[in-house]
């Protein structure tokens, strides 16, 4: 890979150029589309590109004399960029109706992934993966959950029967029978007949 420069000292300031790149097997061409002028260098003439394009080169627009803090104090700029060049990264790039993805796998390593596009990219497989983690915890929660429902569940069942006997047993504490009672001789006929269930009336 390398750095081709491609100079247009006529292109006017202020005003909109549609500029297109075209890559040929042994020269690149950039045209602007309003003028059509065209600047070619052969810089990779007798390279076999072997089917792979070349997207990790830098590409700068414009003269690399001019200075930027200059021309944002002539124009009253609000914002003053400090680079000169061009900035970015070819995920799609179509030539002669065909279109060639740099993420494939093949092309991966040509491409230099450093562009807002692929960070978006990146975070949005970031997002993806935590929702699936969350996902699969979740599952792994219900089924723990069964599995320790169906384990505790005897368990549960033998200590709500060792509930159960000992709270009859202390209602059999808190109502004896009258036999049981030490101070029997001293209750009234009529309390006797009640405790036994036969009226003295």
């Amino acid at each position: 890979t390398g750095t081709s420069r491609f100079e247009h000292q006529q292109i006017v300031l202020h005003e909109i150029i549609k500029v297109q790149l075209i890559l040929q097997p042994y020269r690149i061409e950039i045209k602007t589309v309003n003028n059509k002028m065209v600047s070619s260098r052969s810089h990779y003439e007798n390279k076999d590109w072997s089917g792979f394009l070349s997207g990790n080169v830098s590409f700068q627009l414009g003269v690399s004399s001019i200075s930027l803090d200059k021309l944002g104090s002539l124009y009253s700029w609000k914002y003053v960029p400090f680079t000169k060049s061009f900035d970015g990264c070819l995920r799609n790039l179509t030539i002669n109706g065909r279109t060639i993805d740099f993420t494939q796998t093949s092309h991966k390593h040509n491409v230099l992934f450093n562009s807002q596009g692929f960070t978006a990219i990146g975070e949005q497989t970031f997002l993806v993966w935590i929702v699936i983690l969350s996902l699969a915890i979740m599952v792994m929660s219900i089924l723990i959950a069964i599995r320790l429902k169906d384990f505790l569940k005897p368990c549960i069942k033998i200590l709500i029967r060792k509930l159960q006997t000992e709270s009859m047993n202390m209602i059999v504490e808190l109502h004896p029978a009258p036999e049981q009672l030490s101070f029997f001789t001293e209750v009234d006929e009529r309390s006797v007949g009640l405790l036994s269930g036969v009226s003295t009336r």
